[in-house]
């Protein structure tokens, strides 16, 4: 594929582009760090268990977490307790990640702004949305998982069961 230069082939501004990419990044680093801890705290070499925990739904990611925080896999109940509050967090913050990723964007006539559009259906009800969205918020749903996912990492070293992200091994010489 041929390198591009200048502008992104996109509608929505390069600006923007970075920001949900960021954003998508950062929640991406989350879900990971949450599989590790399910398989630390149940003692499974990721080697072996990232194939269980890689088809686990967000929800059941969330769910296991708790139930470990909470039956006594973090002996430290300080420690337990910031878990729980912790996917609290998370789990906010997963209502965000789904209305940037799931969100059909586009560029706007206004400098520094893009506009999201979604369809819902709830039941019998059809609910579209159609939204401004600045660039300063989408940064700082970035900056929140970057703040999240920082503590989770944290929290994980602190109980032993952060294993090293993946390294690229892919050389460029």
């Amino acid at each position: 594929m041929d390198h591009f230069s200048g502008k992104s082939p996109s509608n929505v501004s390069d600006d923007h582009l970075r920001a949900i990419g960021a954003v998508m990044v950062n929640w991406t680093v989350i879900e990971f760090v949450m599989e590790a801890m399910i398989l630390g705290l149940y003692e499974i070499n990721p080697d072996r268990g990232l194939v269980l925990t890689s088809n686990l739904s967000f929800q059941n990611k969330l769910t296991i977490l708790r139930v470990l925080a909470l039956r006594g896999a973090i002996k430290d109940a300080t420690e337990a307790q910031f878990c729980v509050d912790l996917l609290k967090r998370i789990e906010d913050a997963h209502v965000e990640r789904n209305k940037v990723a799931h969100g059909l964007w586009t560029g706007s006539k206004v400098q520094g702004v893009a506009r999201r559009m979604a369809i819902r259906v709830r039941g019998r009800r059809l609910t579209t949305i159609d939204e401004k969205v600045s660039l300063s918020e989408l940064e700082g749903v970035a900056a929140t998982f970057l703040v999240v996912s920082t503590d989770l990492t944290r929290l994980a070293e602190r109980l032993g069961v952060h294993p090293n992200m993946p390294r690229d091994t892919t050389s460029e010489e």
